[in-house]
């Protein structure tokens, strides 16, 4: 062994025992070799392993060795590797202890999928050092990929930057880092679109149209395209528009007035819009209905002078707040001194024909008015009576307004204007009288006995005093001829009923209607035709005779009375006028005697002859 470290053969060394320098010199060599490596007694390892546990059949596979004989030392590492088809050496280099090498192997023989050993053998010429690690070859997926979009659907104002994440999903994870171009269509012009590792950015401005774009991402690598869409919401910045109606207004102390304020989307998803006041004095209050919306909306502003005492021209400012954004709009408002002020209650009344109503007139003063105030009413359709219970006075006071409804007033809407006029002030209010036609009905029930005919009625509702006319009309004519017809009135009474007898101066069958009119004469109610019949008789012929001719009746009694008188005036002269004597009168068929006056015989009851 000695002979191997020196670098001899066993004659050199043999001849250097002979010379003593270089005897001496081989000695100092062994001594120094087995100075500077006492450590590598016994066996030494590598530490090895690969750059991944898998690789895909063709790839290089990176070997990361460190062999732990001393770092002073030189030796020689053999790369060995096993597996399918078989061991092969992959190359050797020259390596130091302790520091960490990377060799890269490659070749046909890492096409075969299956596991495979690597060994690192560090050879140092007195001692050998190994280590090994496994790995395993697999078949390569086909490059394939997908990509995706998030979020789906983003709402960007007009001016702004919509942010979209992006990914890539490989058919194989070893297809990590790829090189894509990419592609985004779908967009306005007016758009910029920046792409970077997982980020596209899409800039609107404002010359982009607000809407809706539904746009397509596409990356390429390869030979292959993958596409993913998503849409992109531009809106346009909020903006709205503010007016007040109308312009301006003129009120008395201690009244009202109102305007419209109007607050309209011009465009922008819409936001809350407030509303404030100012250029009113201190006394004069106002509030908005509602104070504050989204657009589009409007609020009534109402303005009460009733506490005023400061007249004069006044300029309101309406002011909206919302979005960021402040708009005005402005209007006037008049506020007159010491007048007088007219109202109605109720507004619009209704009434049926016939009937009355009323409603209340009030006069207030507004300031220190106190000059008399006249009231007048006009536009009083036909056939209605208005009057006032105090038409004039100073204010404050009320008055009725009484109106009369006749029946013959026209149904319908009429607008009645109340002026009132004092201290050289006229004002006016409008009514609205409701006219309604009566809904009257009419019902007629006719009894006959003998050859009076009572008819009974009545009018719904009751109308007191009102004429009723009962028309009879007679069906028994000859061919070609008109029936009788009789017309007679009767009053309503109170309850709203009526009643009439009659004589028909025909016998057989009659009928009789019931009708109301108005006070010009226009029918308003009618009833249904009912009839009846008189039959014909012998009683009733005479009866109808004797009601013609009274005289008919009293000449067969004057007969009669004549006769009775003659009767009595003849008995009496008999009476008077003596007769012969006659003898007993005896019965011829018994033989009793008879008296004068008997006519029958007591005893047998036959005839006295």
């Amino acid at each position: 062994m000695l002979s191997r470290l020196c670098g001899l053969s066993s004659t050199v060394f043999e001849s250097c025992s002979k010379n003593y320098v270089r005897l001496v010199k081989c000695l100092f060599l062994i001594t120094l070799v087995f100075l500077t490596v006492p450590s590598i007694s016994g066996v030494g390892y590598v530490i090895v392993r690969t750059s991944r546990p898998v690789y895909y059949a063709g790839d290089p596979v990176v070997v990361i060795f460190q062999s732990t004989h001393p770092a002073d030392i030189m030796g020689t590492a053999s790369i060995i590797v096993s597996g399918p088809a078989g061991t092969v050496t992959a190359g050797t280099a020259n390596v130091f202890g302790g520091v960490t090498y990377q060799y890269t192997i490659s070749g046909s023989f890492l096409s075969i999928p299956g596991y495979y050993t690597v060994r690192v053998v560090v050879d140092i010429v007195v001692e050998t050092y190994e280590g090994s690690a496994s790995f395993q070859v697999v078949q390569r997926t086909p490059f394939d990929f997908t990509v995706s979009i998030s979020p789906l659907t983003l709402t960007v104002k007009k001016g702004e930057t919509a942010r979209f994440n992006w990914a890539v999903t490989y058919s194989d994870p070893s297809y990590e880092g790829t090189v894509f171009t990419w592609d985004v269509s779908g967009l306005d012009r007016s758009m910029r679109v920046n792409v970077a590792r997982g980020v596209l950015d899409i800039a609107t401005s404002d010359a982009t149209p607000p809407g809706t774009y539904s746009f397509t991402f596409s990356l390429s690598a390869r030979g292959l395209t993958r596409s993913a869409t998503a849409t992109l919401i531009v809106e346009a910045l909020f903006d709205y528009s503010l007016s007040i109606s109308p312009n301006s207004q003129t009120v008395n102390i201690g009244e009202e007035a109102s305007y419209t304020v109007t607050v309209n989307l011009v465009s922008g998803a819409a936001q809350p819009v407030s509303l404030t006041l100012t250029g009113l004095p201190g006394d004069i209050s106002y509030v908005f209905t509602p104070p504050s919306g989204t657009p589009t909306y409007t609020s009534t502003l109402k303005v009460d002078a009733s506490s005023s005492s400061s007249p004069g021209s006044y300029t309101l400012t309406v002011t909206a707040t919302g979005g960021g954004i402040a708009k005005t709009a402005t209007a006037t408002l008049i506020v007159n001194e010491k007048d007088f002020k007219l109202s109605a209650s109720p507004e619009t009344i209704t009434v049926e024909q016939g009937d009355s109503t009323s409603l209340q007139v009030e006069v207030k003063p507004l300031g220190k008015f106190d000059k008399p105030v006249s009231l007048t009413v006009s536009g009083v359709p036909s056939g209605v009576t208005a009057k006032f219970t105090v038409p004039s006075g100073v204010p404050p006071y009320t008055s009725t307004l009484n109106l009369n409804v006749a029946l013959s007033t026209h149904e319908g809407p009429y607008t009645l204007t109340v002026q009132g006029e004092g201290g050289e002030k006229t004002h006016s209010i409008k009514v609205t009288l409701n006219v309604e036609k009566k809904p009257f009905t009419l019902t007629v029930h006719p009894e006959v006995e003998g050859i009076k005919v009572k008819v009974t009625g009545t009018l719904t509702p009751p109308l007191p005093g009102a004429k009723i006319t009962l028309r009879y009309h007679s069906h028994t004519h000859g061919e070609g001829e008109e029936g009788e017809t009789i017309t007679r009135e009767v009053n309503v009474k109170p309850d709203g009923g009526f009643s009439d007898e009659f004589t028909p101066g025909t016998l057989g069958e009659w009928d009789v209607r019931a009708s109301l009119s108005d006070d010009e004469g226009n029918v308003i109610a009618v009833s249904e035709g009912e009839y009846f019949t008189v039959e014909k008789s012998f009683v009733n012929e005479l009866s109808l005779l004797m009601s013609r001719n009274p005289l008919i009746l009293v000449l067969p009694v004057l007969a009669i009375i004549i006769a009775a008188v003659a009767a009595i005036l003849i008995r009496r002269r008999r009476k008077i006028r003596p007769g012969p004597m006659q003898g007993p009168v005896y019965c011829q068929n018994c033989g009793a005697a008879l008296k004068v006056e008997d006519e029958f015989c007591p005893s047998c009851g036959a005839r006295k002859s």
